[in-house]
């Protein structure tokens, strides 16, 4: 099973977040483990949209150079999708 994951990012004075990237490290599950993958938010929108199987990962979002926001999230059959990356931080353990 996988998820959805999209929505549009903002800062934390609820800007517009363009071309910011979003890490995904799986720690866990049916995928390789500890092998990254990135996406970036829409240099216009600051839209993303990309799926999660299940597993565990961690989530990082790169604001001025350093990845600034994390967390670790384990995704399940009960995970609602689709879902924010601010949903996700939200049930990260």
């Amino acid at each position: 099973m996988s998820i959805q994951v999209t929505g549009i990012l903002k800062n934390p004075i609820q800007e517009l977040a363009k071309k910011i990237t979003i890490r995904i490290v799986s720690t866990g599950g049916n995928v390789l483990i500890s092998a990254p993958a990135s996406v970036k938010t829409d240099s216009i929108t600051a839209a993303y949209d990309f799926n999660l199987e299940e597993g565990t990962f961690t989530l990082e979002v790169l604001f001025s150079g350093m990845y600034t926001l994390s967390g670790t999230v384990e995704i399940t059959g009960s995970t609602p999708t689709p879902i924010t990356v601010e949903a996700l931080f939200a049930l990260a353990v």
